[in-house]
């Protein structure tokens, strides 16, 4: 009988060196393979992290964010678009504020102050006068006043003269110029002054300065009031001053 021995023989990694390189290499595929599942595992979790995260800030089927106001009503609040006013109660206790004037507006008030009252337009007549008591004053004697009666009696005459075309103190009628004043209610009736063609109140009244009688009565210092009457048309003016004693 033949026994055939098998003899094992166990020998170290150092002993063996093929052995020892071959371990070696298993191991090392062994921690790369660990390494690449480690990273797989963790590059997963961080994106399934990330995706959760975002859905919960903004989900992607939800509607646009839009700015709304909140006013009070007597039922409680509603939410109204901003570019609703609140209603008249939300802005009751808001005290109001008084605008200044802007810029531009005090500027227009600067540039166009308000209009002055239009100065008052002086009448031929009124001329007349304020140059007869001119001459009065050089000569010492005190204004005259004017009298709505004796202009009334003035004008009628100056308007008769122009009508019915003569030039004379008596109306074709025959009245004087006393019949006349005292018909216009003025009781004291003193002198009285005609004139034709003189075309302002300067030239009339020098025309009457430089006739004597005219003159005399313009500065009779007597005289208290006067009234003077002018009358435009062909072959005029026709001007007539009736003087008073009051």
């Amino acid at each position: 009988m033949v026994c055939t021995l098998i003899v094992l023989v166990l020998r170290s990694p150092l002993e063996d060196p093929l052995s020892a390189k071959r371990v070696i290499r298993t191991e090392r595929r062994v921690q790369a393979f660990v390494m690449l599942a480690i990273a797989v595992f963790v590059a997963g979790g961080f994106a399934a992290n990330r995706y959760v995260t975002a859905a919960h800030i903004r989900p992607p089927s939800a509607p646009p964010v839009r700015d709304a106001v909140v006013a009070p009503t007597p039922e409680g609040s509603v939410v109204k678009p901003h570019t609703r006013a609140p209603s008249p109660k939300a802005t009751a206790h808001r005290p109001k504020t008084r605008r200044s004037p802007s810029r531009a507006s005090r500027a227009r008030t600067r540039t166009h102050p308000a209009a002055a009252p239009p100065a008052k337009v002086m009448t031929p007549e009124d001329a007349a006068l304020r140059l007869t008591n001119a001459q009065r004053a050089k000569h010492g004697c005190t204004a005259l006043r004017s009298d709505p009666r004796l202009r009334t009696a003035a004008r009628l005459h100056s308007a008769d003269m122009r009508l019915r075309r003569y030039f004379d103190h008596n109306s074709l009628d025959g009245a004087t110029p006393w019949d006349r004043i005292k018909a216009a209610g003025y009781s004291t009736p003193g002198a009285e002054n005609i004139a034709q063609g003189y075309p302002t109140a300067q030239a009339v009244v020098l025309g009457w300065m430089n006739s004597p009688d005219h003159r005399a009565n313009i500065l009779n210092c007597s005289l208290k009031a006067v009234g003077i009457g002018v009358a435009y048309g062909q072959g005029g003016p026709w001007w007539t001053q009736d003087f008073g004693y009051r």
